[in-house]
């Protein structure tokens, strides 16, 4: 145990006060104090950094390494909050034993009490540069000027600030704004939960304040005005910009409605944002749970930051996802669901989420009209048959988990790899491979698909609207597109087609069937794969017989699989796999 440090109860705290001199850290004092009576406090929330480097400064009269990055904010911190500066403050790096796992693991579980008990959250966004101070000192007018936009369709871009005295779309002060909202703090995972919990969040920098809310009306205030100057999509890769600006409205959702995301829907909104330790995937939206839900995984002693648990983090998935699966098997069918893609640790079987290495696209489960394994199509709640089985007490590699469902498909074709670069002319190759797949496919009679398909399509325009031609290849790229969208997204789906829709190619495998259905599906989809409807689950399940499997009982076909990820073809997306069958028509599948 460090000196320093005496051991913090689960119902403690520790608070730091700051002292300066000649704006320079002359001394730190931690005090301990039970959270019930603990005095007013500044909660700091701040991007650790890359830096690792240390520097000592005197802690209740010992020597304290603190990292160097933060040594240097804590003069700023301590002389731009706003008034009262007398009041404690609460750091991670400082106020928790960063060399006791044991600390850490029973306050990283209340780290979100921290934050939400807080009296303000003191944003750290880093010292000041160039444009930080003309980004903080014009947010409020431009958002006066901004909300003062009326009609804005009726205007182009630049008419809209000419009209309404905005600067001209060059003016340092736009890109002022651009640079301060791709601060590091904006893309970090803890920050997620330290900002929504917040009572009253202050945003420094170097010298200068700004409340978040701030930022948050600016942000509604460009939307308003449709000026893509600030909110600007891009097709291809999305920039940092647009990512702060989902942040910023993924914060201002969750702030309103608090506690009411499932761990998945969390894990999927946070996909892109950065951490140290994969386990923080998972334990650093702890606190944006309801109460009930936290104190759950408290009491199952689930968080650990051993040296054991961060190096084998695939065993800390597995037991989220075991822990789940006993407690409620409908939000684990959503887990498991949400989270079948193409990546995982070696170690964690099929079925098992890695959150680490598993971040792809948006997965099919999100698309609301998707309920293939709910009989009759109706969005009911529905406990699906689900256990897992293990050779030891405790959830291992070697874990199998057994499920109910329907074997309604087998795949005969697919295409030599997946979809990438859609909306580019380089996507061509690929659609051209999905076109002699269609159109070697007789199109079954499942009320689905007209007798042709093709002959639905319009042809492509040859010139554009100003009058120039377009390219052959152009024209050609179009017409395979249209009809790739026509096939996957056919009328009376439900799922409504936009230029965007073929977006959800990426990444999946285009399909045939035996029975000559056409679809989407993971990455590594091949010829004689099962597309299974599970009972419950939203989306067909693409399950492959593993070689050597043991059959249950005589007759039985292949009792164990792998599971490969999600699946989609419109004939089976509102439950039809379900048609005439009763319960008794179901059967267990084993995945490992």
């Amino acid at each position: 145990m460090n000196a320093l440090y005496e051991r913090l109860s689960e119902t403690d705290i520790r608070l730091l006060t700051v002292s300066v001199h000649e704006g320079a850290v002359a001394s730190l004092e931690l005090h301990t104090y039970p959270r019930s009576a603990a005095p007013e406090y500044d909660a700091v929330s701040y991007a650790w950094g890359d830096d690792a480097s240390t520097t000592s400064v005197m802690c209740n009269g010992a020597p304290l390494a603190i990292r160097t990055s933060l040594f240097t904010a804590l003069p700023f911190i301590h002389g731009s909050r706003p008034e009262p500066r007398t009041r404690p403050l609460w750091i991670d790096a400082v106020c928790l034993n960063q060399r006791d796992r044991r600390e850490k693991a029973i306050h990283v579980s209340c780290m979100g009490e921290v934050y939400e008990n807080a009296t303000r959250t003191l944003v750290w966004l880093g010292e000041a540069d160039d444009s930080s101070d003309l980004a903080m000192d014009n947010m409020e007018s431009l958002t006066q000027k901004l909300l003062a936009v009326k009609d804005p369709n009726s205007l182009t871009v630049r008419q809209r600030l000419a009209n309404y005295g905005l600067p001209p779309p060059d003016d340092p002060k736009w890109e002022a704004l651009k640079s301060l909202q791709q601060r590091p703090w904006l893309f970090r995972l803890w920050t997620l939960q330290e900002i929504v919990l917040a009572k009253d969040a202050v945003l420094l920098c170097g010298c200068k304040s700004t409340s978040w809310d701030a930022v948050v009306a600016l942000h509604r205030a460009a939307i308003q005005a449709e000026l893509h100057i600030m909110v600007k999509a891009d097709a291809e890769r999305e920039t940092p910009y647009k990512q702060a600006q989902i942040f910023i409205t993924h914060v201002d959702f969750l702030r309103q409605h608090r506690g009411i995301l499932t761990l998945c829907e969390l894990l999927t909104l946070s996909v892109d944002r950065g951490y140290s330790v994969p386990v923080d995937r998972v334990w650093a939206l702890l606190g944006l749970l309801n109460k009930n839900y936290q104190q759950h995984i408290r009491n199952a002693r689930l968080v650990d930051y051993s040296d054991a648990a961060i190096a084998h983090y695939h065993e800390t998935f597995l037991r989220i996802t075991t822990f789940h699966i006993q407690r409620d098997p409908v939000l684990a069918m959503r887990i498991i669901e949400d989270n079948l893609r193409t990546a995982r640790h070696p170690s964690l079987p099929s079925w098992c989420p890695d959150w680490h290495t598993d971040r792809g696209d948006m997965p099919l489960s999100r698309w609301p009209e998707a309920r293939a394994g709910i009989p009759g199509g109706h969005s009911r709640r529905l406990e699906a048959y689900m256990r897992v089985t293990a050779d030891s007490p405790s959830p291992s590699s070697s874990s199998s988990l057994e499920l109910c469902g329907l074997e309604v498909d087998i795949v005969e074709r697919v295409t030599a790899s997946p979809g990438a670069r859609m909306l580019d002319l380089d996507s061509y190759p690929w659609l051209s491979e999905c076109l002699r797949i269609i159109h070697s496919t007789p199109f079954v009679p499942h009320g689905v698909y007209p007798a042709t398909a093709t002959g639905l399509i319009p042809a492509s325009p040859t010139a554009a609207v100003d009058g120039s031609p377009i390219h052959p290849r152009r024209q050609k790229y179009t017409r395979a597109e249209e009809l790739l969208k026509y096939v996957l997204y056919p009328p009376g789906t439900m799922l409504v087609s936009s230029p965007r829709t073929i977006l959800r190619c990426n990444g999946r495998t285009f399909f045939a069937t035996r029975a000559g259905r056409l679809g989407i599906g993971p990455a590594g989809l091949r010829a004689d794969d099962r597309l299974c409807a599970m009972y419950g689950a939203r989306t067909l399940w693409a399950l492959r017989p593993l070689e050597g499997a043991v059959e249950r009982c005589p007759g039985a076909r292949e009792s164990a699989f792998e599971l490969l990820g999600s699946a989609y073809t419109p004939s089976l997306l509102k439950g039809e796999a379900w048609a005439g069958k009763s319960c008794e028509a179901m059967r267990r599948f084993t995945l490992r």
